[in-house]
């Protein structure tokens, strides 16, 4: 008897926190954890990645069928700024592996994210993608969203990890502050048994940039 496609949301939700830099360019996280920063030429990244685990369906040979996915702000935009005269945010979830490094591309004033040209990602590997910018428009207003794009493949996987990251790039200002707002992925997906042939195939395809 043929196994049914069991259905299952997949949740995550990164804490937002506070970004403060100081006069000599470090920067510190005041609140939630997971946060790290590290600089990209004049540029500050800070970033926060997270991942679920698939390995439990792995161990079933099972593939998992993403059927869509938000990106959910639980908390206010714009994001609160002082001292920046713009930023840009990145949001990605994808089936291989997210780094500092993978997320520190950047030459011409182009931010080159997974998946994207001039990056080692392709865009099978981004299951989606989004990006905001965002700049300081008045004073009193402060940052406030300007533009926003999104890219992926929604391609299903069989490896044992879903990786997901919220990340910043702006310039590295002595004594900004940056909050960010509280991110949830919500993503609902399908688990099913695959033909053999198809599923070896998809596996290796999903093993193969993690090793």
């Amino acid at each position: 008897m043929t196994e049914k496609p069991r259905g299952r949301t997949l949740t995550k939700v990164i804490a937002g926190a506070n970004a403060v830099t100081d006069s000599e360019g470090n920067t510190s996280f005041n609140g939630a954890e997971g946060w790290q920063s590290t600089t990209v030429g004049a540029l500050t990244l800070i970033y926060n990645i997270q991942s679920w685990d698939l390995s439990g369906y792995t161990l079933q040979d099972k593939t998992l069928f993403p059927q869509g996915l938000m990106m959910q702000d639980m908390s206010p935009l714009p994001i609160e700024v002082s001292s920046l005269p713009s930023c840009t945010r990145a949001t990605i979830v994808s089936t291989t592996p997210l780094s500092v490094g993978d997320l520190s591309v950047y030459d011409n004033g182009h931010w080159r994210l997974p998946g994207s040209n001039g990056n080692t990602f392709l865009l099978d590997n981004i299951i989606q993608g989004r990006v905001q910018g965002f700049l300081t428009l008045t004073t009193f207003a402060g940052l406030q969203m300007t533009k926003e794009t999104a890219w992926g493949s929604a391609d299903a996987t069989a490896g044992e990890k879903i990786w997901m990251c919220d990340a910043y790039l702006y310039p590295t200002i002595a004594f900004a502050s940056l909050n960010t707002p509280d991110m949830a992925f919500v993503m609902p997906s399908i688990v099913a048994t695959e033909p053999e042939l198809q599923y070896l195939m998809r596996l290796s395809r999903s093993l193969e940039p993690v090793y």
